[in-house]
């Protein structure tokens, strides 16, 4: 399996700040102008799903809801993950995983 060893969890809560603060670090390392959300925000997100590996957080993502005029919303995924994860398809497990929950 091309993913062996990474952990996607989507179990709804949030990492530990010090492990988002150096996702968050490594990846304004990679790209200054990234836009990437406050822990805060995630945190406070009902849907989130978190990618490790060997205990280091790779990925973080949540479900918005957006309201499309109809009686429910549709949702659509944000999603933080490291450049070198993303050629892995980290970034694409994430996405279905948060779609089918």
């Amino acid at each position: 399996m091309a993913n062996q060893g990474i952990q996607i969890k989507l179990d709804n809560e949030c990492p530990l700040q010090s492990d988002y603060q150096d996702l968050l670090a490594s990846i304004l390392e990679e790209d200054h102008d990234a836009n990437v959300l406050q822990y805060e925000t995630f945190c406070q997100s009902f849907h989130i799903i978190a990618a490790y590996d060997q205990g280091k957080l790779v990925g973080l993502g949540r479900a918005v809801e957006q309201m499309d005029g109809s009686k429910s919303g549709s949702s659509a995924c944000e999603l933080t993950v490291l450049q070198q994860y993303r050629n892995r398809e980290v970034d694409s497990y994430m996405r279905k995983l948060l779609s089918v929950r």
